[in-house]
């Protein structure tokens, strides 16, 4: 033609000199599902030929059954959505009670928190947004990754940095109703090789297993959602598990340091002077805290559990107190060179003078 029509529209008219003729239907089913306003008026027209009707009034019938097609059609379209609800704006509840311009509404300060940096290679803390069983997880700028779940900070996950401080290897939970959507999933079927290996366990893998263990005892599970009672007795077991870890650590901590002071002080064999710099040793458990193995030191932010302090290195001293260091061992080597000094009596430097002469 030589004229446009508006885009994805049709148009039709009467024309007097075109006469219609359906083919007659084959019965074999068709192959497109859309039928064309020819299939709708060639299936009515049939039909009308079947039950008697004459050519003529078959063609009305067909005519009919296109433009019912097409009144319903536009209907459809011209049909109004319904508005929808405007959504509600989201209150401000103004900055969290601790201070802190990261924490959640709803979550506390976790205890030991501090907000400057008590030695340079302090880190932020960060938390764990990843749903978890115990609630959330703030751990320690030095501990990489979190035993709730098992990710690394630096992961895909989302680990948001908080802005304060916790003490090395410390790592807080604390429940989150309405932050966290826990649901316990399946284990993976291990192989044979897999088994054999030391699997370390998450506290939500710790949860998922309890959880099933219980469907499999005869709590019901709902398709698509999770039985709310097995998962509280699940979560239950959980708590009751990290809690008995935590104090298993904290008696081995204590007993270590026990023995340590119970410990006679060996005799050093050599003169070497030890310089205040020289640091002691660590045992095995203080050093797990610190570089904040999966499982180190979990605490709840509800308890005050004090951690193991550690011994302090010159560069982390002040000027007041490296010279009170100074002048203690100043004093402790003169000391030294007294007890080491042999003295003379009046008989000795006579017998010496007799000799000499």
């Amino acid at each position: 033609m030589d004229f446009y029509l508006p885009s994805r529209s049709h148009f039709f008219q009467p024309a007097p000199g075109v006469t219609w003729m359906p083919g007659r239907p084959t019965g074999k089913p068709r192959r497109c599902g859309h039928l064309s306003h020819n299939s709708i008026a060639k299936d009515a027209y049939w039909e009308a030929i079947t039950a008697g009707a004459t050519a003529d009034e078959a063609l009305e019938k067909g005519i009919e059954a296109v433009e019912a097609f097409l009144r319903a059609k536009r209907e459809k379209k011209e049909k109004k959505e319904p508005t929808p609800e405007p959504t509600p704006e989201p209150v401000d509840l103004g900055p969290h009670p601790s201070g802190s311009k990261t924490m959640e509404h709803g979550q506390d300060l976790p205890v030991g928190a501090y907000w400057k940096k008590q030695v340079r290679y302090d880190e932020f803390a960060w938390r764990c947004d990843i749903n978890h069983a115990l609630g959330r997880y703030y751990l320690a700028g030095d501990v990489k990754s979190c035993p709730g779940c098992g990710s690394c900070r630096s992961g895909p996950g989302q680990h948001p940095e908080m802005d304060f401080y916790l003490p090395s290897g410390t790592i807080a939970r604390q429940e989150a109703p309405g932050l966290v959507n826990y649901k316990p999933r399946k284990a993976y079927k291990l192989t044979k090789k897999s088994k054999k290996a030391k699997q370390i366990v998450t506290h939500n893998q710790f949860c998922s297993k309890k959880y099933w263990e219980l469907i499999e005892e005869g709590h019901e599970h709902c398709e698509g959602g999770v039985n709310e009672d097995a998962l509280a007795l699940a979560v239950k077991m959980t708590d009751a598990y990290v809690d008995a870890k935590v104090a298993a650590m904290q008696a081995k901590l204590e007993e270590s340091g026990s023995s340590d002071e119970e410990r006679p002080m060996a005799k050093s064999k050599g003169k070497r002077k030890q310089s205040g710099k020289h640091k002691e040793p660590q045992s095995e458990s203080d050093s797990s805290v610190r570089r904040g193995r999966v499982g180190a030191g979990v605490f709840s932010t509800t308890s005050s559990t004090p951690l193991v302090p550690r011994k302090r290195g010159s560069e982390e001293l002040n000027d007041s107190e490296l010279d009170e260091v100074t002048e203690y061992e100043s004093t402790k080597d003169d000391e030294e060179v007294q007890q080491g000094t042999i003295s003379l009596s009046s008989d000795d430097e006579s017998t010496s003078d007799s000799d000499s002469a």
